[in-house]
């Protein structure tokens, strides 16, 4: 059985290189509650609920310089006496180990996907987003709101979802959880189809800022993983 995305025990070998200053943001997750969800039968919803346990122990750390980021579930969180809900870590587009380089235009992810670690190669700027001017305050920062969709289209079917980010022009970055990057600041908070919402915890200046860089995995394309990924999910649908 496949292991749904999870890279909890990923064993990779990392080039350090890089030791200027930089941040660390310490992002965490919840599960935006809507009459849709309350309206789905008791199965979904008792998944659901499991999923939601969860969210409550995990966080990611993103950290970054003016150069480049790396985004990761933290391991941390895991303890022997909690049964972290897998699907609850990579719900809301975070499924991987994410690198981006906007110097170079280089950005990476690696996930391990039927039992093989895969380093996929992505695009720099992903997403058509639009920037709407609307504003809040999410810990204490003026934040914009930007827009975009993104179509997924797999063996179960061709479907968009809607992504919401907020982002601080007073971090003059371009980088945020996960993908969702390429907006005019740090992303801090971003709402994945309406479902998850990925939000900022912490953030820290830091000396010596370390970003890794990938070494093990094999080198595909998004399109190649997702012809791996049709595959297996039609052999193992065929198999049960």
């Amino acid at each position: 059985m496949f292991k749904k995305f999870i890279f909890l025990s990923l064993i990779v070998t990392f080039n350090l290189y890089s030791q200027n200053e930089g941040y660390e943001v310490i992002y965490g997750k919840k599960l935006i509650i809507n009459d849709t969800i309350k309206s789905t039968d008791k199965k979904i919803r008792d998944r659901i609920t499991s999923i939601n346990k969860s969210l409550n122990d995990i966080e990611y750390v993103l950290i970054y310089n003016k150069d480049e980021s790396y985004f990761v579930y933290d391991k941390k969180m895991d303890s022997d006496h909690k049964k972290i809900n897998p699907r609850a870590i990579t719900s809301g587009g975070m499924d991987g180990v994410f690198y981006t380089n906007f110097r170079t235009e280089i950005r990476q992810y690696q996930i391990e996907l039927f039992d093989e670690l895969f380093i996929v190669n992505d695009t720099i700027n992903k997403y058509d987003w639009k920037l709407t001017g609307k504003t809040k305050l999410i810990s204490n920062k003026l934040v914009y709101k930007a827009v975009t969709v993104v179509n997924v289209n797999d063996f179960r079917g061709n479907y968009n979802f809607n992504i919401e980010a907020w982002y601080c022009p007073e971090f003059t970055v371009q980088y945020g959880p996960a993908s969702f990057s390429g907006l005019p600041g740090l992303v801090l908070e971003v709402i994945y189809d309406d479902k998850i919402s990925t939000f900022i915890k912490s953030i820290n200046k830091k000396k010596n800022i370390k970003i890794p860089n990938f070494s093990n995995g094999k080198m595909i394309s998004q399109k190649e993983l997702t012809i791996i990924f049709n595959q297996n999910m039609e052999s193992i649908k065929n198999n049960n």
